[in-house]
Formats: structure tokens, C-alpha cells, sequence
């Protein structure tokens, strides 16, 4: 999403309208982008209801510090939300597309504490609920397919189905070859057999 498609989001409303119930967001990344786990974008008359738990939300992962001071419009630095509330580019125009989020007396925003970003919504009114100062990308412990400590937990099985997938994977191939080469065997064989019992006159005097 977004000029760049590098912006990841978990849920994103845009000229909607409805209620976001008992959702819970996690395991977000981007490695050059922004990540938000719900975005509230012009036109949207949203309300949050029940629990909303959003946790391991990585943004710029692969972009350091020194990095982010370099980078240009449209490539801004790598912003990490919770719970946005979006602005609204046409406010002069049409204010009335600015994004309403409410949120009814049982609803709950609870925020984790693996957010990773270079910047982040820190102003109130652009987004929902509390949000701490996100800690940097760099600092994050995670691998190519796994996220932190939990999620290598979860990763370390899938590799082991995938290793083993592998393991098998030599024998599949021999077994194939070896299929392969009785066929053409036998192709010859009865080729040759063939030739035998009909021995062709064509071009014969």
C-alpha cells in the first residue's frame, strides 16, 4: 500500500463506514516501510468495540538510524501505529471526509510492547488509545521468517517439517531416475525385439 508499496497495515478502512469488534493484530513487518495495525483513512465513520490488542509491529526494519535522515519525500521514514486515525488531504474542501473513530464504553485498545519504527503517531488525535515510544528497528532479535522470540518457537517446527520435506527429496528424485531409466529400457528392448520378428524389406533388392 501506498506510493511507495512498501506500507503494511493490518486492517485499513477507507470511505467505510462500520464497527471493528474483538480484533487482535501482530507478527506486522515492513523492511523499508511504515506498519499500522488499523488505519482509519478519509470517509471512514468507524467504531471500536470489545478488545482490540495490537503487539509485533516491526516498521523499517532493514533501514538504520543514519539511513532514515537521507531519505525523500515520497520515501518518508518508517512510521509504526497502533490505532490510526488518518488525516484528511481534502479538510478545506470536503471536512466533512475527516476519518470519525469512537469507541463504545466496553472497547479496550491494548498495545504490546514489541513496536518497532523509526517515528510514530505520537500526537493524540491521530490515533486511538495509549502507544509508548517505539523502540528501533535495529534493536529487534528476529530471522527471515520468524518474528522474536515467539514466533522462532512456532518457526522452529515448520522448518522441521520443511528439513524434512528436503530429506526426502534426494530419494524422490533417485526413485524417479531409476523409473525413468527402466522405462527407456524397456522402450529399447522391445524395440529391439520388435525389429527381430519383423525385419523390415524397405530398400531391398
Amino acid at each position: 500500500y501506498g506510493y511507495t508499496g512498501n506500507n503494511v497495515h493490518g486492517i485499513l478502512t477507507d470511505y467505510a463506514s462500520g464497527v471493528v469488534r474483538n480484533v487482535r493484530i501482530e507478527h506486522l513487518r515492513s523492511f523499508s516501510g511504515s506498519v499500522i495495525g488499523i488505519a482509519h483513512y478519509k470517509g471512514t465513520v468507524s467504531q471500536l468495540d470489545g478488545a482490540i490488542q495490537i503487539d509485533h509491529l516491526v516498521a523499517g526494519q532493514k533501514i538504520k538510524k543514519e539511513d532514515v535522515g537521507q531519505l525523500i519525500l515520497p520515501n518518508s521514514a518508517p512510521f509504526v501505529c497502533s490505532v490510526l486515525i488518518g488525516p484528511n488531504s481534502d479538510s478545506e474542501g470536503y471536512p466533512e471526509r475527516t476519518p470519525v473513530v469512537a469507541k463504545t464504553v466496553a472497547a479496550s485498545v491494548i498495545v504490546g510492547d514489541q513496536i518497532y519504527g523509526h517515528d510514530y503517531c505520537a500526537h493524540e488525535n491521530t490515533r486511538v488509545g495509549d502507544m509508548m515510544v517505539p523502540l528501533m528497528p535495529e534493536l529487534f532479535v528476529g530471522d527471515e521468517i520468524g518474528f522474536g522470540i515467539e514466533m522462532n518457537v512456532i518457526d522452529k517446527s515448520v522448518i522441521s517439517r520443511y528439513e524434512n520435506v528436503y530429506s526426502i527429496a534426494p530419494l524422490i528424485v533417485l526413485t524417479a531416475a531409476i523409473i525413468l531409466a527402466l522405462v527407456v529400457a524397456r522402450m529399447v528392448c522391445c524395440n529391439r525385439i520388435e525389429k527381430e520378428r519383423f525385419p523390415s524389406t524397405y530398400g531391398s533388392f
